[in-house]
């Protein structure tokens, strides 16, 4: 039972309405007494902490989401977004731990990999005699995802299933939202000079600020949309028999579709040649990891899209060379 669970369940039924009653309060005043954006951000702040108490997994989706947005929204001392829901969810996490010492502590088998990678980085960051400071922070970057690991997998292995669901929904949701403000600066001209390119389009540069990486953030969130969108085909596929389909799998077939769109759109917006050459190699990837988890009678499907592959991929050299295509794509494709 989470540590919030029990210390309202042991409180006296007067005392938890009067705590009810102080939340709603504090809640209410900034709406009241302040301007409209920092009442949104105050009452979206208390909310969080909230949450994060009764579970650290709130804090985990609260830094999957504000990905996005850390360079834009700097706290105090330098702490972005991304930072600060991480300690907070990991202050929340040591809480839980020494409120149920009896629960194990789960570390997982890539554990030992990560933190030997870990220990190189930090090290070849920590003693670089460039700039201290900047190694500094790269090397909290690096205890940072330490520690999200260890968030991650000791939150998602508690009871119900709806914690690894919110993540899913969460890593959609975070790249979904910047491939859609990237895809309206791409058809809108909205950019610098410098991403200008023939017919009014800029390249599509989303909140990070660079198409190149903008185009690597949307490449791990495309490979997600895609494979939850494989599973649920599979999934309806092998229930093809039954006189009634669940609407789970159509719901996650028409969400995971909707994203995956929306995310290769964007990555085809970004005009960035190393992007696109890294969404092939992904997707080679996946395919390749899907036919190894595949039964036998369907590993032929994945041969079938490797050559509808190879097919796009003749298909859009032959428009280039014919002139079909504008001529900035065109440039693009010739030079990688």
């Amino acid at each position: 039972m989470p540590i919030a669970s029990t210390v309202l369940n042991n409180m006296p039924a007067p005392l938890r309405f009067a705590l009810a009653g102080l939340c709603l309060l504090l809640l209410a005043l900034p709406i009241a007494l302040l301007p409209l954006p920092y009442a949104l951000v105050l009452v979206g702040g208390v909310t969080m902490l909230l949450l994060t108490i009764i579970d650290p997994v709130w804090a985990l989706y609260a830094a999957v989401l504000a990905v996005p947005a850390q360079d834009l929204i700097l706290l105090p001392g330098g702490i972005s977004l991304v930072q600060a829901a991480v300690l907070l969810g990991v202050a929340s996490w040591g809480l839980h731990i020494l409120a149920h010492p009896h629960e194990p502590v789960l570390f997982g088998r890539p554990f030992a990999g990560l933190m030997l990678v870990g220990w190189a980085l930090v090290l070849a960051t920590a003693l670089t005699p460039y700039n201290q400071n900047e190694a500094i922070k790269e090397t909290v970057r690096w205890v940072l995802v330490v520690l999200v690991y260890l968030l991650a997998v000791n939150r998602l292995a508690a009871p119900g299933g709806w914690r690894a669901g919110g993540l899913v929904a969460c890593l959609l949701l975070a790249p979904g939202i910047n491939a859609i403000v990237g895809l309206w600066q791409f058809f809108t001209g909205t950019g610098p000079e410098s991403f200008a390119i023939a017919g009014g389009f800029v390249r599509a540069y989303g909140t990070i600020g660079q198409p190149n990486s903008f185009a690597g953030y949307i490449n791990m969130g495309w490979a997600l949309a895609v494979a939850l969108l494989g599973a649920a085909l599979l999934h309806l596929w092998s229930q093809r028999t039954t006189r009634r389909a669940s609407a789970v799998p159509l719901l996650a077939m028409a969400g995971a579709g909707l994203a995956a769109a929306v995310l290769l759109a964007a990555l085809g917006a970004s005009l960035s040649r190393g992007g696109w050459v890294g969404a092939v190699g992904g997707g080679v990837g996946l395919l390749l990891a899907t036919a190894l988890v595949l039964r036998h009678h369907l590993r032929g499907n994945v041969g079938r899209w490797l050559w509808l592959g190879v097919a796009a991929a003749l298909a859009l050299a032959v428009l280039g060379g014919s002139g079909l295509l504008p001529d900035f794509l065109t440039q693009r494709l010739a030079t990688i």
